[in-house]
């Protein structure tokens, strides 16, 4: 067996390991959801009245919170596995990548470092008018 046959075995075996760990994730959270409905359905046929209104609203909202949680999940579980992407987004989160397009204000950056003469930085005192500007 070669080396890169060991390499892409264990990669594959990873990805199956990502994949259960997702669909498990989706399953527990996704299941409340679909149970609730069922069930206040169920409840409202045999008993010939729905549940109260307070009981299906905070049981639907409930459900509905772990669906948004689900989707929260998935890019940590992603990341997780992944010591690419983890090292990608740690990166554009402290902003240390090219891929950071804000850059960092140090205090000790003065307007001479950005290229502005220091005259031009500090305004006169008094009545200034711009002088590229008719008054």
């Amino acid at each position: 067996m070669a080396v890169g046959n060991v390499s892409s075995t264990k990669r594959h075996q990873q990805i199956v390991k990502m994949m259960v760990v997702v669909l498990g994730f989706f399953a527990i959270l996704a299941l409340p959801w679909h149970l609730a409905d069922i069930i206040l359905d169920t409840e409202a046929e045999q008993k010939g009245h729905p549940a109260p209104a307070n009981t299906q609203l905070i049981t639907r909202e409930v459900a509905a919170l772990l669906i948004f949680v689900n989707g929260w999940a998935m890019p940590i579980i992603y990341a997780s596995f992944n010591a690419g992407v983890k090292k990608r987004i740690t990166s554009m989160l402290t902003c240390g990548s090219s891929l950071c397009r804000w850059k960092r204000v140090e205090p000790e950056n003065t307007a001479q470092d950005a290229g502005y003469s220091t005259a031009a930085a500090q305004p006169a005192s008094g009545n200034v008018q711009m002088s590229h500007f008719p008054a």
